[in-house]
């Protein structure tokens, strides 16, 4: 029995040894379309199983492809075998990966510069294969490999640009607020329809990455000391929240995916000159297998095939969403005069897709309850086991946080949505001076429960984002110590609100 075992364990090593690098390529590839068909599913799914799946192959990706490409350079290739260093350049067009995806979290944008070093490594390592194996296999088998090395260093470094561009750090070096030209009171020229929103949505993503960057940017008061006919908010009513959606998920591109770089000029030229280098890279391949005989593999063979294709359809796929994108759209509507026939045959081809529809939020809230930790048992085993194996993040994280609605709840997003907006539009006036409004943080609760003096007034005159701290932390206590008959009702609305009927008070303030 242990002797069979043995043999069949042989047999699987000798399988390995055979066709290991042939496995791990097309796994790269396969990799690379599962990530560009849903790679964007975390924009509108908070599915924990298709969440896991993403991360995973989020990882496998780029240790496949520089696991794959490591053995490449250090295996010896038998005459049979040597098409698989031709795989060499894919696999830098796969570390480059999908458009849709660059980042898992922000973390990954942070660590660019580990990226950039990775890129010069493997880099060296593709040319090295080439130089060694494919350089003295023919004229065009050598061309061909070129213009794909070429396509793969022009999508690993502008992954590698896209991840500098969403680092926190970037966006706020980028950031000048004297060069902020936005004024939200553009948004009363534009319609209500989702394809004006989303033009409106572009138009103040300035202030939208300014506020992830800790930058308040108001309106130049000369701009708003100017009258105007009406409020934004009493212009779009409910449409205020689609616009909000939309300029989240804007973010959600320039953070998590090429968006940063894709819809520039240098953005364009990567795309066409990879596109058109992949079509050459096909096209030369072909001439030089028609004139290789049968000296390759078949297997080798259908697999390069395999890659060239994939790589021609895949680059294809991603020139289309580029131009086709609302950030072009945008981009041309930009531009102004001469750009006009440009923007319609954009815009008539982008709304076949629904592009609009497609930044709409999913419907729930991540919650993390600030107040259980805080006052946590940490003598709990649980706990104190995660802390011993450095998982406290993680265990802190499954325990105190969660997303809104949940199934037990009576409120739902509708219901939040319309006390904002109506907390909004009873302060209408106010709000045409952003600046008196981010000043008036829960003085009214406080007047209106008689509690504004000395030892509260405090909470009212700290920074903005301490001050939503201490108003979350102030409701949960509140809640907890109220012997109201509806307690529970006021508790769950706290689990949806966090403080931020405080952040937009009513009129009498």
């Amino acid at each position: 029995m242990m002797r069979s075992e043995v043999i069949e364990a042989g047999k699987l090593v000798n399988l390995w040894n055979e066709w290991g690098l042939q496995i791990l390529v097309i796994a790269s590839f396969g990799l690379q379309v599962f990530l560009l068909v849903f790679g964007g599913v975390r924009r509108h799914s908070n599915s924990t199983a298709l969440t896991f799946f993403l991360w995973s192959a989020y990882l496998l990706a780029d240790s496949t492809a520089i696991y794959t490409l490591g053995h490449l350079s250090v295996d010896s290739m038998s005459d049979e075998h040597q098409l698989v260093a031709f795989w060499a350049p894919f696999l830098l067009l796969h570390l480059g990966g999908p458009d849709n995806i660059t980042a898992y979290a922000l973390e990954d944008n942070a660590l660019w510069l580990r990226h950039l070093q990775t890129l010069a490594v493997q880099v060296l390592g593709a040319a090295y294969v080439i130089y060694e194996y494919i350089a003295s296999r023919g004229a065009l088998l050598f061309l061909a490999s070129l213009s794909m090395f070429f396509a793969g260093l022009l999508k690993y470094g502008e992954r590698i640009w896209a991840l500098k561009c969403g680092n926190i750090s970037s966006i706020r070096s980028s950031i000048s607020i004297r060069k902020i030209k936005t004024d939200p009171y553009q948004l009363l020229t534009l319609g209500t329809s989702e394809e004006d929103l989303l033009l409106g949505a572009h138009s103040q993503f300035d202030i939208c990455k300014g506020v992830f960057a800790d930058i308040i940017m108001l309106p130049n008061p000369l701009v708003r000391s100017q009258p105007k006919p009406r409020s934004v908010i009493s212009y779009l009513g409910e449409d205020l929240y689609k616009l909000v959606e939309m300029e989240l998920s804007l973010m959600y591109d320039f953070l998590y995916t090429k968006a940063a770089v894709i819809h520039t000029w240098y953005g364009f030229c990567i795309h066409f000159i990879s596109l058109f280098g992949t079509a050459t890279t096909f096209l030369l391949f072909q001439l030089s297998i028609s004139n290789s005989g049968n000296r390759y593999s078949r297997v080798d063979v259908a697999i390069s095939y395999v890659l060239l294709v994939g790589a021609l359809v895949l680059e294809i796929i991603s020139v289309c969403r580029a131009v086709l994108s609302t950030w072009t759209c945008s981009l041309l509507h930009r531009r102004g005069r001469g750009w006009e026939w440009s923007l319609h045959i954009v815009t008539s081809l982008g709304q076949r897709v629904h592009p609009a529809s497609r930044r709409l939020w999913s419907g729930s809230i991540g919650q993390y309850n600030l107040f259980h930790l805080c006052t946590r048992n940490t003598n709990e085993i649980g706990s104190r086991l995660a802390t011993k194996l450095g998982l406290e993040d993680w265990w802190n994280k499954m325990h105190f946080s969660g997303t809104f609605p949940h199934a037990n709840s009576s409120l739902s997003i509708q219901d939040i949505k319309k006390l904002v907006l109506q907390a909004l539009r009873s302060k209408e006036q106010a709000l045409q001076h952003q600046d008196t409004d981010l000043n008036s943080r829960g003085s009214f609760i406080l007047k209106r429960m008689e509690a504004y003096k000395d030892f509260a007034r405090w909470s009212v005159n700290i920074d903005f984002d301490e001050s939503i701290l201490v108003w979350h932390i102030a409701t949960e206590v509140f809640i907890r110590k109220s012997k109201a008959r509806h307690a529970k009702e006021l508790l769950e609305a706290t689990e949806a609100l966090r403080g931020i009927t405080y952040i937009s008070p009513p009129a009498n303030n």
